[in-house]
């Protein structure tokens, strides 16, 4: 499928940097082989199995439940892809003082 929608050549991703797994469970292990600092997913469930990462709790859900629901200090809510990437530059600043 991502061949099919030209994914690669439109983002400019390289397959080879592309890595799945059947179950949740195996994320925490790709990982750590490749050193991740940050990790982004839309489930929490998942990132709580990435304690030593920076965690983005990626949603669209902007409703008032969403919003009332407890992080741990840990873990970062973003509304959409900009929400993203304001908070991973605002990393970066920090990690650079």
């Amino acid at each position: 499928w991502l061949q099919h929608i030209d994914f690669f050549g439109r983002t400019g991703i390289n397959d080879q940097n592309m890595h799945f797994c059947r179950k949740r469970s195996e994320k925490l292990p790709i990982a750590q082989e490749l050193q991740l600092t940050h990790f982004i997913d839309d489930r929490r469930d998942v990132l709580d199995l990435m304690p030593s990462l920076m965690r983005i709790w990626f949603t669209f859900d902007k409703d008032e439940e969403s919003k009332s629901i407890r992080l741990k200090p840990s873990l970062t809510r973003a509304y959409g892809w900009a929400a993203v990437k304001d908070v991973l530059l605002e990393s970066s600043r920090h990690s650079s003082d």
